[in-house]
């Protein structure tokens, strides 16, 4: 089946998540295999194929989804250690959809994952859906995210983008690079 008939396919169960037997393909499966070289998630690269093909398409709606395939790929860098763009492209697919309740989601992509993880994923990101409203979200729930609120206060000292400039300057200048197909 190709990419578009399967997209199609996965979303027309949105906004719930599709069944078990559609993206269980998708799901992080351990090969089984330990070293640095061996170990691998024998999903990947059908996950990240079906991540590159969906974004043109997603939705609001496709809401679960995009959130299954970043919870696959944070398990994917946790578990190998390795860091792929498809944790930067379902991370940011999020981001564009995101509300609120996502900011854990995204702080665990870009803090509990990997050392590449940390630096190449923007505190934007973070940043949710601006510092104001992300704050007041997260104090309410002081005890729950704590951590997550520590860091904000410590970035919020530095210099960020506003949501309203970082959307265009990532969809203009990573979104591109992160699509190619490597050669």
């Amino acid at each position: 089946m190709i990419m578009e008939e399967k997209i199609k396919e996965l979303l027309a169960f949105s906004p719930e998540l599709p069944p078990a037997k559609l993206i269980n393909q998708f799901q992080f499966q351990h090969n089984g295999k330990q070293g640095w070289t061996e170990a691998n998630d024998v999903n990947q690269p059908k996950r990240l194929d079906l991540i590159k093909a969906l974004y043109p398409f997603f939705q609001k709606e496709d809401k679960a989804l995009i959130r299954f395939l970043l919870e696959q790929e944070i398990t994917y860098t946790q578990e190998l250690g390795d860091y792929t763009e498809g944790l930067n492209i379902s991370s940011f697919m999020l981001y564009k959809i995101m509300d609120n309740s996502d900011v854990p989601l995204l702080y665990e992509a870009k803090f509990n994952t990997c050392f590449d993880a940390r630096f190449t994923l923007d505190i934007e990101l973070v940043m949710g859906l601006g510092l104001k409203q992300t704050k007041a979200f997260l104090n309410k729930n002081k005890d729950q995210y704590e951590e997550i609120i520590d860091v904000i206060k410590e970035y919020e000292k530095r210099e960020f983008k506003t949501r309203e400039i970082y959307l265009p300057f990532y969809e203009e200048r990573r979104i591109p690079y992160l699509l190619e197909d490597e050669e």
